[in-house]
C-alpha cells in the first residue's frame, strides 16, 4: 500500500511539476518522474490484480483512504494523546479532517457513479480514458 500511494502521489506531483515548472531541467526531471513512477504502479497493480488485492487506483481513491487513515490516527490522539498541546490541536483539527474526509467519499461515489453511466472502467494514474 505504501508504494501504492507513493506512486500515485509521485505521478501526480510530477504532472503539476511538469505543466508548472520553469526550467527546462525540472520539467524534464518531473516528466522522468511521471514516466518511471507510472511504470512501477501499473507493474505493482498487475501484481495486487494477479493476487486478488485491491490498491487504490486514483488520486481520489487514495485520498479517501489517507483520509480515512488520518481520522482515526486523530481520534486516538484526541483521546489519547498525554501532550496536552499535541492533544489539542489534533481535536480542534479533526474536524475539519473529517470535513476533508466526507468531501473526498462524496467526490468518489460522483466519479464512480459517472463512470458507471458512461460505461467507462477506472484509469490509471495518468492515463486518461476516450
Amino acid at each position: 500500500m505504501n508504494a501504492t500511494r507513493d506512486n500515485l502521489a509521485e505521478v501526480q506531483l510530477g504532472k503539476l511539476a511538469a505543466e508548472r515548472a520553469a526550467p527546462d531541467e525540472v520539467k524534464k526531471f518531473a516528466e522522468r518522474m511521471v514516466t518511471d513512477h507510472q511504470k512501477a504502479y501499473d507493474e505493482l497493480k498487475q501484481i495486487a490484480d494477479s493476487k486478488g488485492l485491491k490498491i487504490p487506483t486514483e488520486p481520489v481513491d487514495l485520498m479517501v483512504r489517507e483520509h480515512d487513515r488520518d481520522v482515526k490516527a486523530f481520534q486516538r490522539a484526541a483521546q489519547n494523546e498525554k501532550d496536552p498541546q499535541i492533544k489539542d490541536w489534533a481535536a480542534k483539527t479533526l474536524p475539519t479532517l473529517q470535513e476533508h474526509q466526507k468531501l473526498a467519499k462524496d467526490t468518489d461515489s460522483h466519479v464512480r457513479t459517472a463512470r458507471k453511466e458512461r460505461g467507462t472502467p477506472s484509469a490509471s494514474p495518468g492515463r486518461t480514458q476516450k
